[in-house]
């Protein structure tokens, strides 16, 4: 873990973010933060037999059971937006069993330098960081999770309903933070198929702006982000 100082010489922000990704049913401990991912006992029978399980990959990791730093950078500056873009991450189904649907969610923690901070939370830094652009698609359709948008006839899974593809303003401040999506997890997006090859896997990019609204009592300040994407094999989960 690296977590960002203050910076004495040059008036800017420093801090950092790094974004790994978790997989269901494994209890990983990822930057100090544990999380226990599990379906329910009825539908996740057949895990035990490695008949569905989720992988993912990014730009320069292969094929595992999770990706670190796929989004990470230092010294931000309020008010710049870091598009990332050469960064994904890309999700594949193994074993022969159906799925029925997949689940995106955010967790996040103040790195461990800044967690004796009396004024600063990391509600508080999740709430600087505002997300410009966040999409889940593959090679022949496309979901924007801001607003739902999408092109191409993306197949939605017999649980979904509007709204479960975007996330919400959910403090309604304006702009779509990860406080926001820590709050309103993505739900019954299309899932990756174990019979469809690496090309036509899905992938989710995203972009971050840090806001310019950010002051002082943000020099210094690290956040480490977790997104958990979680494959559902029923639809009621």
């Amino acid at each position: 873990m690296v977590s960002g100082s203050r910076n004495n010489i040059c008036p800017k922000m420093r801090m950092v973010l790094s974004v790994t990704a978790l997989i269901l049913t494994l209890l990983i401990s990822i930057f100090g933060i544990l999380f226990n991912l599990r379906s329910s006992q009825a539908c996740s029978l057949s895990m035990r037999f490695n008949l569905f399980d989720l992988k993912t990959r990014d730009e320069d990791e292969h094929w595992s059971d999770g990706t670190e730093n796929t989004w990470a950078t230092i010294d931000m500056i309020p008010g710049k937006e870091y598009p990332f873009e050469t960064s994904f991450v890309q999700l594949r189904q193994y074993g022969l069993v159906f799925a029925d649907h997949l689940e995106i969610g955010m967790g996040y923690s103040l790195a461990e330098s800044c967690k004796s901070s009396p004024t600063m939370s990391a509600d508080d830094m999740a709430r600087m960081m505002i997300i410009t652009k966040l999409e889940y698609y593959s090679s022949s359709w496309r979901i924007d999770l801001l607003t739902e948008a999408a092109t191409g006839n993306p197949p939605a899974p017999s649980g979904y309903r509007p709204g479960d593809w975007s996330v919400r303003d959910v403090d309604g401040d304006g702009v779509i933070t990860f406080c926001d999506f820590k709050a309103d997890p993505l739900d019954d997006l299309p899932p990756p198929r174990f019979w469809e090859p690496d090309c036509k896997a899905p992938y989710i990019r995203m972009s971050v702006k840090f806001s310019e609204k950010a002051g002082n009592a943000f020099m210094g300040v690290g956040l480490n982000v977790s997104v958990a994407y979680t494959l559902n094999q029923c639809s009621s989960q």
